[in-house]
């Protein structure tokens, strides 16, 4: 279906050259802006909105700045979205855009309701915690820690084995995600006019 959108838009593109050509010459009109027409350009599916990444049929965003866990979360929903839930091994490999062991990224987990019971934004159980963890670690705050980011492979864990847990007030990134607007419809959209 592609190539035989591709091959009407070539035909269709000669023909306007064609005609325009036939008119520059009848006219004796050099004016060359006008061989170039709009070209349409085939989308077969609709992608995410800007600083949005796609896999499958969810968008991710990837914060660069920092709030705590109940902020970002916050944020998520004011964008149409929710902390991530992740829900597959493939999900949980998203996270490429982690540059260091210190650059974490809050995602929707949490057991702040009834300590040791790790409940998603959403429900599932799913988990990929680092061998060491969760700890509740109580040096930084005595109540512990109750929210989960998600990082870099290291600090023992190996691959998939990157989740901490940590104190929800900390500052941290965010991974917000939602699923992709469908009300898009594929096909084709006008580009630039050259």
């Amino acid at each position: 279906v592609v190539a035989e959108l591709l091959d009407k838009l070539e035909e269709s593109k000669d023909r306007f050259k064609n005609n325009n050509n036939n008119n520059n010459n009848n006219n004796n009109n050099n004016n060359k802006s006008n061989l170039y027409p709009c070209v349409a350009v085939f989308e077969e599916e609709p992608s995410c909105e800007k600083d949005w990444v796609r896999f499958e049929e969810t968008c991710y965003y990837f914060s660069t700045n920092k709030f705590s866990w109940e902020e970002s979360r916050n944020r998520c929903r004011e964008a149409g979205a929710e902390l991530v839930k992740v829900e597959t091994r493939e999900e949980n490999n998203l996270n490429g855009k982690m540059k260091s062991f210190n650059d974490m990224f809050w995602i929707g987990l949490t057991d702040s309701e009834e300590e040791g019971r790790w409940v998603w934004v959403n429900g599932s159980d799913l988990m990929f915690w680092n061998p060491l963890e969760p700890d509740n670690w109580a040096k930084e705050n005595p109540a512990g820690e109750d929210c989960v980011r998600v990082g870099m492979e290291g600090g023992g864990g190996g691959p998939m084995k990157n989740w901490y847990d940590k104190d929800c007030s900390a500052a941290q990134k965010r991974i917000c995600e939602k699923l992709r607007d469908k009300s898009i419809v594929p096909g084709l959209r006008p580009s630039v006019c050259r």
